[in-house]
């Protein structure tokens, strides 16, 4: 209709109306032109708005998403491009997979307990605990939290029928057996019917128990395996798993039972005896005691926990020992539900250079080093048999301890130094591997205060706050809920996990762990994206800014990042891989 119009008007103004423009005699022609011209801009109006109109339709299609620099593309710059499929889901995620390792001794726990007890006295330091540490526990994102743990205190040191009474009645935890001390002779200030109460009030998902393989009355061993052959017998299988038996049902009477979604069960810690006969009674028996504990424990929400090795990737000796314990306990325990093995992964150490005094220096070689954390653990982080040649599924396993050490990983001495902001990074990426990972649950160590090992101190907290490892694991996690599905964040500097949440949102978290600058895009795949808002921690802060969801993605180098995308509406219905 325009162009007719247009035609009309220039054959009036250029054709034959020309000599009545000339005589100006005619009125009525002027008028004509004038609505002529009137008419065309009307419809030069009409006909802009519904081209506008037709862009924005096609925008909104669903095929919209599928098209070149229009929903979630990379656009023109950006040096990496990371793929997600909001449709393909890898896995759920598990009701307590994040938090923390805490160790409860008295002299580590924050706020510091007053020197002695009455009853009413010891209530009310739990009633101080749980509201001094309720923001922290809140800002950290722990889900999960471990008890007593430690390798002597829970295989052998701390026994929970020891704190099951108010302070008066309970007993001195103190096993001393040849002359060596578990380090834990003192009453048990949080029991355990402490930690269920400490977990209803911070709102835990779950809670990581052990029962302990050797119990020790003063210097009277009541019952535990042969020290010699490290072989529980029929006897000591059946009173270990009673005893597990035993802490569940007093748990299930306790305030915090009903909150809790998950229970983490761990027959001791880091039990692990390697002998040059393979396989062993040693890991034949502890196995056949981790069946006898799931037998007796019918209870959906139990998980119970066997200790495997987590030195299948050292070469040499340490593998070979780590593989003649791993395999029969994957062998003998793989196929029973409600079980998972046990992994502690302690890293940053590895392939740092010292300088004198065995401090490890920030240079650009450790530095990248440390930022390679995670990204080298991707088959270590659950038990596999192609960890020792053979093919197999993966087990169910947990990390009940994650840290970062430095050079000099010594437990015998002490520190007060910072934790660098490259150590806090490899704490991060070793956090979102784990978590991408199909461990149950990931464990940092450890919550209170320490000030081991001599480089790097492990406490989550300080001064009554987060320390900077505890705050970098927490911006990762925080995205971490609902499913965790399919991304092609590769193993380069710029590495995460994509998760969707319940409500239909996807998220993004990862970081840079480069010392270069980086331009990241985003291929969308079952979402119409509209752009998110973007948070950024490094160094130096927090910042956080709206994208558009074209302009690739600028992120410093040592930057975590996390993306909010807004959407319209999935195009396709979910499947899981």
């Amino acid at each position: 209709l325009l162009m007719l119009l247009e035609n009309s008007r220039e054959n009036y103004l250029f054709g034959s109306g020309i000599e009545a423009v000339k005589k100006e005699q005619h009125d009525s022609s002027a008028i004509l032109v004038s609505m002529l011209e009137s008419m065309s801009k009307i419809f030069r109006v009409i006909a802009w708005t519904a081209s506008v109109l037709s862009a924005m339709a096609i925008l909104a299609s669903p095929m919209a998403c599928a098209r070149e620099n229009v929903y979630g593309l990379p656009g023109e710059g950006a040096d990496t491009i990371i793929r997600i499929d909001s449709r393909r889901v890898i896995r759920e995620i598990p009701p307590g997979v994040v938090g923390w390792g805490a160790m409860w001794k008295k002299s580590t726990l924050w706020p510091e307990p007053p020197g002695e007890f009455t009853d009413r006295t010891h209530r009310d330091y739990i009633e101080r605990l749980a509201s001094a540490n309720l923001s922290l526990i809140s800002a950290s994102d722990t889900r999960n939290i471990s008890w007593p743990w430690g390798v002597s205190f829970s295989t052998w040191g701390v026994n929970w029928e020891n704190s099951t009474g108010p302070w008066s009645q309970r007993k001195v935890d103190c096993s001393c057996f040849l002359r060596h001390s578990s380090g834990w002779c003192e009453k048990t200030i949080v029991s355990v019917s402490d930690l269920l109460y400490l977990a209803d009030k911070w709102g835990l998902e779950a809670v990581t128990v052990s029962v302990p393989l050797i119990v020790i009355d003063g210097n009277r061993i009541r019952w535990g395996p042969n020290l010699l052959t490290h072989e529980f017998n029929a006897p000591t299988i059946e009173k270990i798993s009673d005893h597990a038996v035993g802490l569940i049902e007093y748990m299930k009477r306790q305030q915090g039972w009903q909150s809790v979604k998950r229970v983490f069960l761990s027959a001791g810690c880091e039990w692990r005896h390697y002998k040059l006969r393979n396989p062993s009674s040693a890991v034949l028996s502890y196995a056949r005691l981790v069946k006898r504990i799931r037998e007796k424990i019918k209870d959906g929400k139990v998980i119970v926990v066997a200790c495997a090795s987590d030195s299948t990737d050292i070469p040499g000796a340490k593998r070979l020992q780590a593989v003649s314990w791993n395999k029969p306990l994957y062998d003998e325990l793989h196929n029973i539900d409600g079980i998972a093995l046990d992994l502690h992964r302690y890293r940053g150490m590895m392939g740092l250079t010292g300088s004198s005094g065995d401090k490890t220096p920030m240079s650009p070689e450790n530095v990248r080093s440390l930022m390679k954390t995670g990204a080298s653990q991707r088959d270590m982080l659950a038990v596999q048999p192609g960890q020792w040649g053979e093919n197999g599924p993966t087990m169910a396993s947990v990390l009940l301890e994650i840290a970062i050490h430095g050079n000099d990983a010594d437990h015998s001495r002490h520190t007060i130094a910072p934790r660098p902001w490259a150590a806090a990074m490899a704490h991060a990426d070793l956090v979102r591997e784990a978590l991408a990972s199909p461990a149950l649950t990931v464990l940092g160590w450890t919550w209170f205060p320490e000030d081991l090992p001599v480089e790097w101190s492990h406490g989550a907290i300080k001064d009554g706050k987060l320390e900077s490892h505890a705050v970098a694991q927490a911006f990762l996690s925080r995205f971490h809920r609902g499913q965790l599905v399919y991304s092609t964040a590769p193993d380069g500097d710029i590495r995460g996990n994509s998760t969707l949440q319940a409500d239909g949102s996807l998220r993004f978290y990862g970081g840079n762990f480069s010392l270069a600058r980086h331009h990241v895009g985003f291929v969308i795949d079952g979402q119409s994206v509209r752009g998110g808002r973007i948070e950024l921690l490094s160094e130096h802060g927090r910042s956080a800014f709206v994208w558009d969801g074209l302009t690739p993605i600028t992120i410093e180098p040592a930057t975590l990042f996390r993306i909010e995308f807004m959407s319209n509406r999935p195009t396709a219905s979910r499947h899981q891989i």
